[in-house]
């Protein structure tokens, strides 16, 4: 797959990675994971919830789907 997108502001954006003192590093600059191919991603969470009062006693439960 060839990238055809554009870097931002040309070719003089600087990308920089910093290296921190735990080991880790910090990347800086346009991101070199940016999809070309103009896919898109559908996403959908569904979410429900109940809550149920029993004499002194407030019941609560739910659940979710992310698909």
């Amino acid at each position: 797959m060839a990238n055809r997108q554009r870097p931002l502001n040309g070719n003089k954006f600087a990308a920089m990675s910093v290296r921190t003192a735990a080991g880790g590093n910090i990347l800086l600059g346009p991101t070199s994971f940016a999809t070309p191919t103009g896919s898109t991603t559908d996403l959908y969470h569904v979410r429900g919830q109940a809550t149920y009062l029993l004499d002194d006693h407030l019941l609560t439960g739910g659940a979710g789907l992310t698909a």
